[in-house]
C-alpha cells in the first residue's frame, strides 16, 4: 500500500459542535495537538499514513504548523502518494443516540438513480492557484485546473471529485469514511516547475437521532459541513 496524505475532517454533533460549527455549516477547527496525539482525533489536519507490514502508522504532516492546514503539502509525481479527504466525528465516535443512516439526497445523482440511498457524500472542487506576487505559480503556467483524473474517466480533469458511502458497511470502525482523490497525474513537466492548486471540501451526512440535542428524539437528520481552507496543495 502506498502512502496516503489525508486532509482530516471531523463533524462535531454535540451540543457546543453545533452551536458554534456543525450549524454553520463548518467542521470542527484545528486544535494543537498534544505530544502523542493520535492524529486521526485531530480535525483540518494533514496526516500521513504509511504503512508498515500491511499496518497503517499515521503520523502530522509537517512539524512547522504540527499538522494544521495552513501547511502546504507538497507531493511529486514521482513519489506515488495517494492524496485523501478522511471525514469522520469528533473524539473518534459518534455521540450517543447519533448514527449515520442511509437516505435519498434530492437533486443528487451518483447512478442515473436519483433516490439512491446513502450516507455521506464527500466532494472536493478543486481550482489553479491565483498568481503569485514573485511571479511564481502563475496560472498561465499551469496547463490542469486539477493535479487529479475523474475516478470514472481517466481522460477527464478531475476538477470536482465526489464519492458517496453507505452505512453502515462503507464506515470504519471509527464512523469514519475516506475518499481516495488518487495520485498526481497532471503535472506541469519542467526543469524546477511547480504547480499549485486550491481546492474546497464539502460533505453530507445523514443521521439517525434517538436521544440528545438540538434534535427531538427518533428523527432522521442530514447535517452538511464545508471547508474553503487555509491550505494548498504543491504538486
Amino acid at each position: 500500500m502506498s502512502t496516503q496524505l489525508i486532509l482530516n475532517l471531523l463533524i462535531d454533533l454535540t451540543s457546543d459542535g453545533w452551536t458554534s460549527h456543525t450549524q454553520y455549516g463548518r467542521f470542527a477547527p484545528f486544535s494543537t495537538p498534544a505530544a502523542g496525539a493520535n492524529p486521526l482525533l485531530t480535525s483540518k489536519a494533514w496526516i500521513l499514513n504509511q504503512p508498515v507490514n500491511g499496518q497503517n502508522v499515521y503520523s502530522f504532516y509537517g512539524s512547522a504548523h504540527q499538522g494544521s492546514d495552513q501547511t502546504t503539502p507538497s507531493v511529486a509525481k514521482r513519489d506515488n502518494w495517494q492524496v485523501c479527504i478522511r471525514v469522520g466525528p469528533v473524539n473518534g465516535s459518534w455521540p450517543t443516540g447519533y448514527s449515520p443512516s442511509n437516505g435519498p439526497l434530492f437533486g443528487w445523482d451518483p447512478e442515473g438513480k436519483p433516490l439512491d440511498n446513502h450516507a455521506l457524500m464527500i466532494s472536493a472542487v478543486f481550482g489553479r492557484h491565483p498568481p503569485h506576487p514573485d511571479g511564481q505559480n502563475h496560472p498561465a503556467t499551469q496547463t490542469w485546473a486539477s493535479p487529479f483524473v475523474s475516478p470514472a474517466n481517466p481522460s477527464v480533469i478531475g476538477n470536482v471529485i465526489t464519492e458517496v458511502f453507505i452505512a453502515p458497511t462503507d464506515f470504519d470502525s471509527s464512523g469514519s469514511c475516506t475518499m481516495v482523490l488518487g495520485t498526481p497525474q497532471n503535472v506541469t513537466s519542467g526543469s524546477g516547475a511547480v504547480d499549485r492548486y486550491l481546492f474546497n471540501v464539502g460533505a453530507v451526512i445523514m443521521m439517525t437521532v434517538t436521544s440528545g440535542e438540538p434534535i427531538s428524539p427518533s428523527t432522521t437528520s442530514w447535517y452538511s459541513c464545508g471547508h474553503d481552507p487555509e491550505m494548498d496543495v504543491t504538486m
